[in-house]
């Protein structure tokens, strides 16, 4: 078994060397969904670009092996036609098992990995709806629904944000382990729906009225200071 997997890696070794021989690049793209990945050509330089989830070297061969057949299939610049047959002539006898179904099955296996995060974003945005409808309750806010709320990842000072023209309310996902400082900014963004959704122009929002408004929740300073070791 360790002198099978000691062969495979001299094979996968061996790939990335033909790779190297034909200024073939791998580009791992973090912010790539769902999709495997694509190719761009430039400068004669082709890059692969990946997703971050395709990460080892099998699934790597496969990508670069279908991606290469399709290609050379496309109406394509004759420069890198030529390079691309001349890698997939040395890559195809290579001894790394593959199958063309290989490919659907890592596309797969990628698209199972996006479904199971959206249905765990789904749930904490049911969460998330539920904590609006009790803080408007709790506070007399008298505010309509949005139209979107949901976890994402903020920078910095951010921690949640209103969109008055999409009437969307998004939050941290740094809060989500904080529920009492999370319950704080999702009051914020409201306060934000309920007296800046009509205002056209740029203004203070952040006035003297706005901020006592703000001293109102009961965590407000447990929360301030939450999101100052945050930053």
């Amino acid at each position: 078994m360790e002198e099978s997997k000691n062969e495979t890696m001299i094979e996968y070794k061996k790939f990335r060397e033909i790779l190297k021989k034909y200024s073939i690049k791998i580009s791992i793209r973090p912010r790539m969904k769902k999709s495997l990945g694509n190719v761009s050509f430039s400068n004669l330089i082709i890059t692969f670009k990946l997703n971050k989830n395709i990460e080892d070297y099998k699934d790597i061969y496969t990508y670069v092996r279908y991606m290469t057949k399709y290609c050379i299939n496309t109406k394509l610049n004759l420069v890198y036609k030529v390079k691309l047959k001349k890698l997939y002539q040395e890559i195809i006898k290579l001894n790394i098992e593959y199958n063309d179904s290989d490919y659907f099955i890592l596309q797969n296996r990628i698209l199972k990995l996006y479904e199971e995060k959206e249905k765990k974003e789904y749930k904490n945005n049911i969460n998330l709806l539920e904590e609006y409808i009790k803080i408007n309750n709790q506070f007399e806010l008298k505010l309509d629904l949005p139209n979107e709320i949901y976890f994402r990842k903020f920078n910095g000072r951010v921690f949640g944000k209103f969109y008055t023209k999409d009437n969307k309310i998004v939050i941290d996902k740094r809060l989500e382990e904080f529920p009492r400082a999370l319950n704080f900014v999702l009051y914020h963004e409201m306060l934000h729906k309920k007296y800046h959704s009509n205002i056209k122009r740029r203004m203070k929002f952040h006035t003297k009225s706005f901020k006592e408004l703000e001293k109102i929740h009961p965590d407000y300073q447990y929360s301030k200071d939450i999101m100052r070791n945050l930053i």
